[in-house]
């Protein structure tokens, strides 16, 4: 199989995890002093974050935005050059690693809600799926990129 089947094949797969992130408990909430855990979903933080005023639409919507700029690749069309978006996405994966180590090695997060007692935030599968999503469809695009580059080289000296 060439590198471009198999980066189309990454694709798919990527975007099911996207999909799936969503569905996923992606936070979960541990009240303080020690309680049950209360889980948050992909499709609540992303609500929350759209009805949070001008900063939480922005956060919302760049990473999430950009992923649906890599739609059109499915079919072979791109809005942005291939190069660009797949490191604009990678970039996305490196910041969500990066944000996703530094809160499990502090073992949360504090955070205030509603200017009430504070909850630790702890990551689930849906962040490390949505994550690994970004990865994969970076990786996929690197990978069509460079069987297109290969392609175009062996036409241009046979």
């Amino acid at each position: 199989m060439s590198d471009a089947g198999r980066g189309r094949w990454l694709f798919v797969a990527a975007w099911a995890l996207y999909v799936v992130s969503f569905i996923l408990p992606v936070v979960g909430f541990v009240f303080h002093p020690p309680g049950a855990v209360t889980p948050r979903y992909g499709h609540e933080i992303v609500w929350g974050m759209l009805r949070a005023g001008i900063l939480g639409p922005l956060v919302a919507t760049i990473p999430n935005g950009l992923m649906l700029l890599t739609l059109p690749e499915a079919v072979g069309n791109s809005i942005l050059p291939r190069r660009w978006l797949g490191r604009l996405v990678g970039a996305v994966a490196l910041g969500g690693i990066v944000f996703g180590v530094v809160i499990t090695l502090r073992g949360g997060a504090p955070i205030t809600v509603n200017d009430g007692p504070a909850y630790y935030r702890h990551l689930g599968f849906g962040y490390w799926a949505w994550v690994l999503s970004f990865a994969c469809v970076a990786a996929a695009l690197w990978r069509r990129d460079r069987g297109q580059a290969a392609a175009a080289d062996t036409a241009r000296h046979p």
